[in-house]
């Protein structure tokens, strides 16, 4: 087991930091605050030091840029980062909620997670009403607010954002993981029906013109959307291509016999 100490502005700086120095995931890890000056769990201003423990037989990163915190850097800036970095892997932004089931019936992790997503919504000044809704296999936190833009951000990356906090602080550790889902004022169905409507225009395009159609760069959650909209078509497959924020989705005829075999896996 390593152990060590990190600090940063708030815990996803300074388990960002970790990762990068350790080279491991942050789903990999347990940690403990051991020091936070201000702001709810240290996410907001203040100093934050935190003790991480790795297993031995963590995975190793294959490639991570290293993480350099700079002026204006903020946890919930960094956590937008890292839950694309989650997304790459075909992973939900929380899937490190997903794990350990023994516990999933805690009757704590839904009031939890609401005191939570209360403290950094307050911390962005954002009004809002959340509603909670909870299953076996997940909890469903819905915001109502007249801040819209603030809480979703462009294409839904400041939603996202919070829902990676949200899942890291709530399930810091393996035992009794439970997925955190956020929406907001139908933002998750009005994204699906967008990208689904996308989706169908573009692969008619590909096939009238039996032509590969690439789609402008987008992240691996809007990608898992498009995907799995034309996942049934008889005449087309997907595939991913390039790295990181340029990282795209084909639509690629069947037609084509030269193109590359495609990856069939939502990414």
């Amino acid at each position: 087991m390593k152990e060590a100490e990190f600090e940063g502005k708030s815990v996803e700086e300074a388990l960002l930091a970790a990762s990068s120095q350790l080279g491991v995931n942050i789903s990999d890890m347990t940690y403990e605050v051991l020091q936070a000056e201000s702001g709810l769990f240290g996410l907001f201003g203040g100093a934050v030091r935190v003790r991480v423990r790795v297993p031995d037989d963590a995975a190793q990163l294959a490639f991570r840029k290293e993480y350099v915190p700079g002026p204006g850097d903020t946890g919930l800036a960094q956590g937008m980062h890292a839950a694309d970095e989650a997304r790459a892997r075909g992973e939900d932004p929380g899937a490190a909620a997903g794990g350990d089931r023994e516990d999933a019936d805690d009757p704590t992790k839904a009031p939890r997670a609401l005191e939570v997503l209360q403290g950094l919504l307050e911390n962005l000044d954002v009004v809002a009403e959340v509603t909670v809704e909870e299953t076996r296999e997940q909890i469903l936190l819905n915001i109502r607010t007249d801040d819209r833009d603030t809480v979703i951000g462009r294409d839904g990356e400041v939603l996202s954002a919070l829902q990676f906090l949200v899942n890291k602080i709530v399930n810091r550790f393996p035992e009794g993981r439970k997925l955190v889902v956020l929406d907001a004022e139908g933002f998750r169905d009005r994204r699906e029906e967008a990208l689904g409507a996308l989706a169908r225009r573009m692969g008619e395009k590909a096939l009238s013109t039996g032509r590969v159609v690439r789609l402008s760069p987008m992240n691996a959650q809007d990608r898992r959307l498009v995907h799995m909209a034309l996942r049934e078509h008889p005449g087309l497959t997907t595939r991913s291509e390039g790295e990181g924020n340029y990282r795209c989705l084909l639509i690629v005829p069947n037609s084509l016999s030269a193109a590359p075999r495609p990856d069939r896996r939502a990414r």
